[in-house]
C-alpha cells in the first residue's frame, strides 16, 4: 500500500502533527508513506526534514513568497510548483494508491492544479479537513460568520486566516464546489470533530464523511508515559499558581484572549508560562518558552504548570486542549465547539464565562468535574480516548476501503 501525505507544513501546526504522526506510524506498520510539504522556515526547508523519513518539500521560496504576496491581495494562490518539484509531486501522486490530503491552502499550491492532477490519475483521496476552508470561499476559520452556507461573496472577515484585500470568495466557493466534484465519487473526508462532520455532510451530501477525532502523536505520548506523575488529588495551590497558555501564534485574538490574561496576571500569585511564537506577554511574572519541537520538552513544561487555559473561537478540535490533559494538567476553557467537543466527552464542562476563570484561578478552586481526580486518571483517560494507535488504525482501514472500492471501478 502506497500512501502521499500532502499538508503545507512538515511540523508547525495542530495538523500538522497528526499529519506527521500518521506518516510515521504507517512507515512502523510496513506501509509505504510519503509526505510533500509546502514550505517551512521562511518559505524554505523545514528543519525536521533532515530528521523524517520519505518526505520532501513541494514549493519553493519564491513560489511560496509569490503566493503569498498575490495570496494577501487576491485570496487565492497562483502558482503550483515547477520544474523538479513539479515532477516529483507527479510522480508521487502516479505511485500512490491513495492521495491523503491534509491542509492545502497557504501559499504554496494552487488547489484547482492539484485537485486536477489527482483526477487525471485517477487516485482514491482521503482529506482531512482540519478547518473549514473546504467549505468556504476563502477562509478556514468562520467563526461566527454563516455566508458560507449560502456561497459567501461580500465577505465580512477579509484579515480571517488566510487574509486578503480583494474579496472573490463567491468565485472561489464555485470554483472549490466544482472541483470537488471530480473527485467526490472516490473521495472520502475524515473530520476531526463531530459538528465539523455534520457541516460537511449537510453541506456536500455527495461525498462520503467520516469522524476521526485528532491524537496525541507517538513521540508526546511516550513522553508523557515517560513521565511520572505525582499521584494525588489535582488541586491549585494556595501560594503560587502557574497558568499555561499554548498557541502557534500567540498573538492572534482569534485563538488567544489577550483581557482575560492580562487581568490574570493583576492577580497575586499568578505566574503565567506561553508555549508558542509571538508572545505579547512580559514581566517578571511570565516565562515565554517559545515554540517548543521537542516532545519531552514539551512535557515537561506542561507538566510543571497547575492549570492550562484554552479560550480559541475558531480551532475545530483543540489539540492543545489533550496535550495538557496528558500530561495531567486541568484546562480551564469557556464555552464553544471546539471545547464541547474535547471535554464534554471527558464529562468535564467548560466554564460560563472568562469572569468565571478569572474567579477560579483568584480563589484557587477548579470546576467540580475535578474534584477527587488525580493528575494520573487524567492522563489515563487521554490515553484512552486520543492514543495514537486507534487512529491509525482507522485510517487504514479507509484506505483499503478506498483501495478496493477503485480496482473494482
Amino acid at each position: 500500500m502506497n500512501i502521499l501525505q500532502i499538508n503545507v507544513c512538515l511540523d508547525k501546526g495542530g495538523a500538522a502533527k497528526v499529519a506527521l504522526d500518521l506518516h510515521n506510524n504507517l512507515q512502523k506498520i510496513g506501509v509505504n508513506s510519503q509526505f510533500a510539504y509546502g514550505w517551512g522556515v521562511k518559505g524554505g526547508k523545514s528543519d525536521s526534514e533532515s530528521n523524517v523519513k520519505n518526505c520532501f518539500r513541494i514549493g519553493s521560496k519564491l513560489q511560496v513568497i509569490t503566493n503569498f504576496v498575490f495570496h494577501n491581495f487576491f485570496g487565492f494562490d497562483l502558482f503550483s510548483p515547477f520544474g523538479v518539484r513539479r515532477s516529483k509531486l507527479l510522480e508521487a501522486i502516479k505511485m500512490a494508491d491513495v492521495v491523503h490530503l491534509h491542509v492545502i491552502h497557504s501559499y504554496f499550491i494552487k488547489f484547482s492544479w492539484i485537485l486536477d492532477a489527482i483526477a487525471s490519475a485517477n487516485k482514491p483521496v482521503v482529506w482531512t479537513s482540519h478547518d473549514y476552508w473546504i467549505l468556504t470561499g476563502r477562509c478556514s476559520s468562520v467563526g461566527d460568520c454563516n455566508k458560507w452556507q449560502s456561497g459567501c461573496g461580500n465577505c465580512p472577515n477579509l484579515s480571517s486566516y488566510p487574509a486578503t484585500f480583494l474579496d472573490f470568495s463567491a468565485t472561489e466557493f464555485k470554483r472549490k464546489r466544482m472541483y470537488l466534484s471530480k473527485i467526490s465519487s472516490n473521495l472520502v473526508l475524515v473530520s476531526p470533530s463531530s459538528f465539523l462532520a455534520n457541516e460537511l455532510k449537510k453541506e456536500l451530501p455527495n461525498v462520503d464523511v467520516c469522524h476521526i477525532p485528532n491524537w496525541l502523536d507517538k513521540n508526546f505520548e511516550d513522553a508523557c508515559r515517560n513521565n511520572i506523575l505525582a499521584n494525588e488529588l489535582i488541586k491549585l495551590p494556595f501560594g503560587s499558581v502557574n497558568v499555561l497558555v499554548v498557541s502557534n501564534n500567540l498573538d492572534d485574538t482569534s485563538k488567544v484572549n489577550k483581557e482575560l490574561i492580562i487581568s490574570l496576571l493583576d492577580l497575586k500569585g499568578v505566574f503565567l508560562h506561553t508555549i508558542g511564537k509571538n508572545s505579547p506577554f512580559s514581566g517578571k511574572n511570565v516565562f515565554n518558552h517559545g515554540e517548543i519541537t521537542d516532545r519531552i520538552e514539551m512535557v515537561k513544561v506542561i507538566s510543571s504548570c497547575d492549570v492550562s487555559l484554552f479560550t480559541s473561537k475558531i480551532d475545530t478540535f483543540g489539540l492543545v486542549m489533550i496535550e495538557s490533559l496528558a500530561c495531567g494538567v486541568p484546562v480551564l476553557a469557556v464555552k464553544s465547539k471546539a471545547a464541547e467537543e474535547v471535554l464534554l466527552g471527558l464529562n468535564i464542562k467548560p466554564v460560563d464565562s472568562y469572569a468565571d476563570i478569572i474567579e477560579l484561578i483568584r480563589s484557587r478552586t477548579l470546576p467540580t468535574e475535578y474534584i477527587n481526580k488525580t493528575r494520573e486518571s487524567l492522563q489515563v483517560s487521554i490515553f484512552e480516548r486520543f492514543g495514537h494507535s486507534a487512529a491509525t488504525e482507522n485510517y487504514v482501514k479507509i484506505y483499503k476501503r478506498l483501495i478496493s472500492a477503485n480496482k473494482l471501478s
